[in-house]
């Protein structure tokens, strides 16, 4: 523990930080977090990760949490430009095509299940070797 720092959240959940030994302003971060106590905090996801899809703020790493009982390969939740929805969730799987087992969007709300799911060969990653979410996006598009 640092005795010099503490933490809050803004009034979007996103994490703030005061570290006057390191930085003379509050450092804001993009992370969403929940507060436990003033030490103490649970990240949840990216704040710029956040899919508005009908009106329902989704968060893929929450999501994504979820699915990680059922789904064996990489995979990523994202999002397509809808024209009803303005966003629609989807689905993308690292994979050759399979049937998914119907059970695995159990633990899901209905907003939280994908309307479509995608199968392609090989993910986008970045030089730190992460999934470049965006430009894999783009590859089932």
């Amino acid at each position: 523990m640092l005795p010099s720092i503490s933490i809050a959240v803004d009034s979007q959940d996103r994490l703030l930080i005061e570290a006057p030994e390191l930085a003379s302003n509050t450092i804001k971060t993009n992370d969403l977090v929940h507060l436990h106590s003033k030490t103490t905090f649970e990240w949840v996801g990216r704040f710029d990760a956040v899919i508005n899809s009908g009106g329902v703020k989704l968060i893929p790493e929450d999501i994504e949490r979820k699915l990680s009982k059922y789904i064996y390969k990489n995979y990523i939740i994202s999002s397509l430009k809808d024209d009803i929805l303005g966003d629609k969730l989807i689905l993308i799987i690292e994979s050759e095509k399979y049937k998914l087992n119907e059970n695995i969007f159990n633990s899901l709300n209905k907003f939280e299940i994908p309307k479509e799911v995608y199968f392609i060969n090989k993910f986008i990653y970045t030089k730190s070797n992460k999934i470049d979410r965006i430009n894999t996006k783009l590859t089932v598009n």
